[in-house]
């Protein structure tokens, strides 16, 4: 078996959490270490094309940043809380994979969908892509059922983050929330996301899982195309208005400073990409596609108007 992924991580998270807590309270940190070293164990053994091992890692380093934007600012977190908020992040797309749950039987590929006694049975040809209408609640099935043997985490609130993450935001009130932990939980599994460097390498991934629930036909999206071309407007008109305050959090850190770099870079490049398009500059186009063509330099000063 491949080395656990985790350990690619674990140098960086511990260097932020020491410098947040100091080394006082080493009991939450090693209860989410072992936890996390079984759950990327999992999340590498997926075959879904995009929420796999790799994304959840992302998710769970910018949101590191976050709260450690936040604890800087106010001094507002314990330990608790970033156990709490961290374990909700490892465990947020441990839904997708199947046979994580009690009940599951891949045998004959029937899974639960983590709603009351229901369960779907999937075509043996499925990915765990298939599992998407289902994860976010299979996902608390899991932390359910896995937590209760032992963890330092409060189910409960690791539930409740976890349930923030829906996707599209659900419009009842207890959803528009974006400044407490399920709100900073949501806000770092979306800039996990759109601020990965190899995001729009990305895109033809999360297009074959779209292509495999029938996502992509009720979003209009015919192609890996449609979906890049989409990607700005997706961000400042459904992203932005849950990720204001996770941006501001962010601002405070270099490491976050990154983070709102490679953010903008993506949006930049497939905004470049459509002007260039009315104007025809093959050199300025070949430039935006290799990634070479950067908004603005990594200072102090980042001029993204929050």
């Amino acid at each position: 078996m491949s080395q656990n992924l985790f350990k690619s991580v674990e140098s960086r998270l511990w260097e932020s959490y020491s410098t947040m807590f100091g080394c006082t309270a080493l009991s939450y940190w090693q209860s989410f270490t072992t936890l996390a070293n079984e759950i990327i164990s999992y999340l590498q053994g997926t075959d879904a094309p995009y929420h796999n091992a790799d994304h959840t890692l992302q998710v769970m380093l910018v949101g590191q940043t976050i709260l450690a934007g936040r604890y800087l600012q106010h001094h507002d977190l314990t330990p608790q809380d970033w156990l709490n908020a961290m374990v909700a992040l490892l465990c947020h797309d441990i839904g997708y994979v199947k046979g994580i749950c009690p009940g599951d039987n891949k045998t004959i590929n029937h899974f639960v969908t983590g709603q009351g006694d229901g369960w779907v049975a999937l075509s043996s040809r499925s990915t765990d892509a298939s599992l998407t209408p289902y994860h976010v609640s299979r996902s608390q099935r899991f932390v359910r059922h896995r937590l209760a043997e032992q963890s330092l985490a409060d189910v409960d609130v690791v539930v409740d983050c976890i349930e923030h993450t829906r996707f599209p935001v659900p419009p009842e009130s207890k959803y528009q929330t974006t400044n407490d932990l399920p709100g900073l939980c949501r806000a770092a599994d979306l800039l996990g996301q759109l601020s990965d460097s190899d995001y729009l390498k990305k895109l033809s991934s999360l297009f074959c899982e779209f292509a495999e629930t029938g996502t992509n036909t009720a979003l209009g999206y015919k192609s890996v195309a449609d979906l890049r071309a989409n990607y700005p407007h997706f961000y400042w008109y459904v992203v932005y208005p849950f990720i204001q305050a996770a941006l501001r959090y962010l601002a405070v850190t270099a490491q976050g400073r990154e983070v709102i770099a490679r953010l903008f870079t993506n949006v930049y490049l497939v905004e470049l990409e459509q002007s260039l398009s009315e104007t025809g500059s093959a050199g300025l186009k070949q430039q935006a596609a290799s990634q070479k063509v950067l908004p603005f330099c990594l200072t102090d000063n980042l001029g993204y108007g929050l």
